[in-house]
């Protein structure tokens, strides 16, 4: 995956802002998680369940970077590596898309 190259350059700056940005899980996802457990035991664990639900949580990843670039806190030169993550991230949701209707 593309995104995961970048990682050199979040490096500095996540340990800059890690004060910042709570850590830990939270509770959404572990509901979440959950969630897609039970909807599995029930749907099966079949190529376009699984698929969908990988595409709704690259739904929430876009969600999140949106959050962030609309923050006032971000400094620009962040706000460029969120913006050109976000675009890698898309295209990679996009994929994830594609492959879903593959399944149907």
């Amino acid at each position: 995956m593309k995104a995961g190259r970048s990682a050199p350059r979040w490096a500095g700056s996540c340990k800059r802002w890690a004060r910042i940005f709570p850590r830990g899980r939270r509770p959404s996802g572990s509901i979440h998680r959950a969630w897609l457990e039970l909807k599995a035991t029930f749907t099966g664990h079949g190529r376009h369940a699984i698929l969908a639900s990988c595409e709704y949580g690259e739904d929430a990843i876009q969600k999140a970077y949106e959050s962030a670039l609309s923050g006032e806190h971000l400094p620009e030169y962040l706000s460029t590596i969120v913006l050109q993550e976000k675009t890698e991230l898309r295209a990679v949701h996009d994929e994830i898309r594609a492959l879903r209707d593959q399944a149907a």
